[in-house]
């Protein structure tokens, strides 16, 4: 009897286990073909319109590929602006903070980085890459970061230190930043046609 009930159960197992291989596989088969069809899905443009109230985000670039297409001054710079367009919200709870971070970081590659053609090239891209709404959003928040380094590289550093403190970046930025960072972030501005050169 122990032998017979032994041999049941061996049996039950195998067949669980080969039921469970065979859906395994079929599921591993099936995934080849949902994988083919969706690079068609994304190469159909979205009529106009739509998608506008499902909650879709403004498709980003794909940045996986970048440190071996832009130089590290680019990279640099394209992660401040990434920054500002992801965190900086204007006219929001804790937005002027935010702008405040994004700010010390824009500061901290114009004291160190290179501005070059390349750079601006690679900003504009990105700006280039996001729908017009995306764009107009964008230029609300670059705004909100201009008006925040003109406080920052103001004369009064007393108040710039305070925001940067607020904001937590006093003792991770570059501050107090030189002369030319400011020279360099007028320049960016100006390449980005943002003001007269």
């Amino acid at each position: 009897m122990k032998k017979f009930i032994l041999l049941l159960l061996a049996m039950t197992l195998l067949f669980t286990l080969a039921a469970c291989g065979q859906e395994a596989q079929s599921q591993t088969a099936a995934e080849p073909a949902e994988t083919a069809a969706e690079p068609e899905a994304a190469a159909e443009p979205a009529e106009e319109g739509e998608g506008e109230d499902d909650g879709y985000l403004i498709e980003q670039p794909d940045l996986s590929n970048a440190p071996s297409t832009i130089d590290e001054n680019q990279q640099a710079l394209l992660e401040c602006f990434i920054l500002i367009d992801e965190n900086v919200q204007p006219g929001t709870a804790g937005g002027s903070l935010r702008a405040a971070a994004a700010a010390a970081s824009l500061l901290d590659w114009a004291d160190a980085g290179e501005l070059s053609e390349g750079a601006v090239g690679v900003v504009m891209d990105y700006i280039a890459s996001m729908t017009p709404e995306g764009q107009e959003e964008f230029e609300a928040k670059l705004d909100a970061v201009e008006a925040t380094v003109e406080l920052l590289t103001g004369k009064d550093s007393k108040q710039a230190e305070e925001i940067l403190a607020d904001a937590g970046m006093l003792d991770s930025c570059r501050f107090p930043w030189s002369s030319g960072a400011a020279a360099n972030f007028d320049a960016l501005m100006a390449a980005m046609g943002r003001r007269s050169s």
